[in-house]
């Protein structure tokens, strides 16, 4: 004690107080930070263990989701204690369904406990509980792809390593993080969806696509020159179409060779999805994106989303078609 009183009174009267608060803040709120190890697919999906009422549960961490959502096969083992609150309808691919609300529960993530409602139902005609941005949206993240671990916090997080890619976000008008991507001088508004996995084309040469776009293949497409290695090329596999551009610019920083789907205008669920929204968008960038980083964060005050240190995997496959075509291509002429 008296090496706090030696220190404090170094410091004007006006100025103590906000020392103390200081310290104080270190104390009680240092240690709101919790690290948890987590797993994902072969199509970047990310799972995380979660808590309900002393039983473990893996989530589907969903960037894409407003709402986090509980298999209807847990329906004896969780809501034995909650009642049902309202009915919500929700866009699964080509299926508007209608899910129960139920009231809060306690969550718990590593030492984090939260209240949150869930509705209750089957994802995508899938066994997969979902956390979505209603629970999501409360904490700083970071990924850690290559340790498998996940640190939360309540506050800003100290992120390691060479900083990649970073993307303004805003929330939609249905709770979903959306981003801004320039390509080709058009500003696309894009839902950032960690829950959407990519699609491979036809040949199956390339897995996992990084970008859906619900607008025209024609309006992207660089112009044509034969002898400009940066020509946005095309892999038709009908009804859609797949893209690879050798280096798409973002600010300061940029992507090499992204793979974009575009879903065909005529397609079954790119119509009902766009009609039924609360936000329209020119597509997703989906979980198959996070592959290319070692690190993948989300600050909730800034609304920043931050990627650190590339994986070269992923970039490579994709350049590889690349070369096949682009080889292709300079024969043919």
């Amino acid at each position: 004690m008296k090496t706090k009183e030696f220190f404090l009174n170094h410091f004007p009267a006006s100025k103590k107080s906000v020392l103390l608060f200081l310290v104080l803040s270190v104390s009680l709120f240092g240690c709101k930070q919790e690290t948890i190890h987590f797993s994902t697919s072969d199509t970047g999906k990310i799972y995380i263990p979660l808590e309900i009422e002393g039983k473990s549960y893996s989530f589907c961490f969903d960037t894409g989701a407003s709402r986090t959502l509980i298999d209807d096969k847990y329906k004896d083992s969780i809501f034995g204690n909650s009642r049902i609150t309202a009915i919500n309808k929700i866009v699964f691919w080509e299926d508007t369904i209608a899910l129960n609300q139920y009231s809060p529960m306690e969550l718990t993530i590593g030492r984090f406990q939260t209240q949150a409602s869930f509705l209750l139902g089957t994802y995508n005609k899938v066994n997969v509980n979902v956390l979505g941005m209603d629970v999501i949206s409360h904490y700083y993240w970071c990924f850690d792809f290559d340790e498998k671990i996940a640190t939360i916090s309540e506050f800003p997080l100290s992120i390691k390593g060479a900083k990649k890619l970073e993307l303004n976000y805003y929330i939609g008008k249905g709770g979903n993080i959306h981003v801004t991507i320039p390509v080709n001088e058009q500003a696309l508004d894009l839902l950032f969806d960690t829950g959407f996995y990519g699609v491979s084309d036809s040949s199956g040469a390339i897995a996992g696509t990084e970008m859906t776009l619900f607008i025209d293949k024609d309006s992207l497409n660089a112009k044509r020159d034969s002898n400009n290695t940066d020509v946005l090329f095309q892999k038709n596999s009908e009804p859609d179409y797949f893209l690879i551009i050798k280096e798409l610019a973002i600010d300061k920083y940029s992507l090499k060779y992204p793979f974009i789907h575009f879903l065909a205008s005529n397609n079954t669920w790119r119509k009902k999805i766009q009609k039924s929204h609360k936000d329209a968008s020119d597509g997703y960038i989906t979980s198959e994106f996070l592959r290319r980083y070692s690190k993948f964060c989300i600050d909730p005050v800034r609304k920043k989303l931050e990627f650190y240190d590339s994986r070269p995997t992923k970039e490579e496959s994709t350049k590889k078609i690349y070369d096949l075509i682009w080889s292709s291509y300079k024969e043919q002429k």
